[in-house]
Parts: structure tokens; C-alpha cells; sequence
């Protein structure tokens, strides 16, 4: 039981620590290729402490008087971050590709001590588990044909993310999610230049899921290219989608 005559009051402590280390390289093989790559690391932990005291109400009456204790911890949540990059030229072939990748895992746990100053007390359990994933890469190249610059390509991006709460005592509803994405775009575009003041462009971008072979995403390319149309192409793959979720 807590001193029903009690003033209501909050405290709260909070303590954080954070770590961040950071390496990178780049290095020029020529006047026309250069290539490079950074990673960073970070890590994080928090503990918290709160109390407080607070006023029940009821259709405007007094019910109770709830002294509330929080004990919150972060565990080391580390995350990386990795990138990759290439820019060069074979002849007359321009390349540029770029990578990307992030992870991050992080792991807290609470205890909620309730004391009532009229009804039941109780205590409150919980811990949350979060993973985070994401790839993300980049690829152009180039090539000058005729008065312009033919391009191809593709993009490619993962994401998955896993969210776990969990109460022991079942007051709170546990909660299990995960959400997954994938996808893949490739393009290709033809700019060019007319006399001083006009230019052309045209390109053609589709995305396509996870489980269409990357085979026929090139042979889907090239037809589009001596077509000069996507519409046609693009409906040679029956139910064909945008993303993936799962």
C-alpha cells in the first residue's frame, strides 16, 4: 500500500552511453576508375528510472491514487553500415555502381512496478527484440551510340524488419511482425542531343518481383529497346507485381 495523502510527484533518471566508430578507404587506379568503401558502427545503451504518483479518476470522482515505478534498460543495440562504390570506364564503356548495407539489432527490457492505494497491485514484465535489414546496389553503364548515350541498368533493394514484444505476464497482448520487401528495377535510356538547344530522352524503368528470373528481365529489356515501347513487353509476364511482401 502506498501514503494515500501523498503529493503527486515525478522523478526521473535517465543514463546514456554511445559508441560510433567510423573507417573508409578510396583509392584511384587510373585517371578513368576509382573505387572505395566506408563503414561506420555505432552502439548505444540507456537505462532509465522513473516514478511517479498520480490521481485516478472516475465520471469525475476520486477512484485511486497509483504510484507508478518504471525501470527501462537498453541492452549494447550495435548497428553497421557498410558502403561500396565504382566508377569507371573500359574503353568506351561508362560504369557506376554503388552498395549499400545496414543492420541493426536492438534489445530492451521494462518492469512496470503498479502500487494502488485502493485496488490491486501489480507488476508489468516486458521485453522488445528489434532486427533491421537493408541492401540496397546500383548499377549504370554507358555507352555512346549515334549522336547520344545509350544507358542500362538496374536497382536492386531488400528490406526485412522482425518486431518482437513480449509480456510474460499477458496483461499486454504480445506482438510477433516481421515485414519483408524486395525488389528489382531495371531501365535503360537513350539521351541525346539535337543541334544546340534540343534534347531527348527517353528511358524505360519497370519493377518486377523477387521471383522473376533475372534471364527474362534482360530478354524483357532488349525487346523493349528495339520496340521503343514498354506497354507490350511489359504485359508478356502475367500477374507481374510491383513488390514482393511477404
Amino acid at each position: 500500500m502506498i501514503p494515500c495523502g501523498r503529493d503527486a510527484l515525478q522523478n526521473n533518471k535517465i543514463k546514456d552511453q554511445s559508441y560510433q566508430a567510423k573507417i573508409g578507404a578510396n583509392y584511384t587506379l587510373d585517371s578513368h576508375n576509382s573505387f572505395g568503401a566506408y563503414y561506420q558502427f555505432d552502439c548505444n545503451t540507456q537505462r532509465e528510472n522513473t516514478s511517479f504518483v498520480s490521481d485516478v479518476t472516475a465520471e469525475g470522482k476520486g477512484y485511486d491514487r497509483l504510484e507508478t515505478h518504471v525501470r527501462h534498460r537498453s541492452l549494447p543495440s550495435p548497428s553497421h553500415q557498410v558502403n561500396l562504390y565504382y566508377v569507371g570506364s573500359i574503353g568506351k564503356l561508362d560504369m557506376d555502381f554503388n552498395a549499400d548495407c545496414f543492420k541493426r539489432n536492438s534489445q530492451s527490457d521494462a518492469i512496470y512496478s503498479e502500487r494502488n492505494c485502493d485496488h490491486e497491485s501489480r507488476d508489468l514484465n516486458t521485453e522488445n527484440n528489434v532486427n533491421n535489414d537493408l541492401y540496397a546496389a546500383k548499377l549504370t553503364l554507358s555507352y555512346p551510340i549515334g549522336p547520344g548515350v545509350f544507358s542500362a541498368g538496374g536497382e536492386y533493394t531488400y528490406t526485412h524488419r522482425q518486431d518482437d514484444y513480449i509480456n510474460k505476464e499477458e496483461i499486454v497482448p504480445s506482438s510477433y511482425s516481421k515485414f519483408k520487401e524486395s525488389n528489382i528495377a531495371p531501365f535503360v535510356g537513350y539521351d541525346c542531343q539535337i543541334e544546340d538547344r534540343v534534347s531527348f530522352r527517353w528511358d524505360f524503368v519497370m519493377n518486377v518481383c523477387s521471383t522473376i528470373i533475372i534471364k527474362m528481365v534482360y530478354m524483357l529489356m532488349i525487346r523493349a529497346v528495339f520496340l521503343g515501347t514498354y506497354s507490350p513487353t511489359y504485359l508478356l509476364v502475367p500477374g507481374l507485381e510491383r513488390s514482393k511482401r511477404v
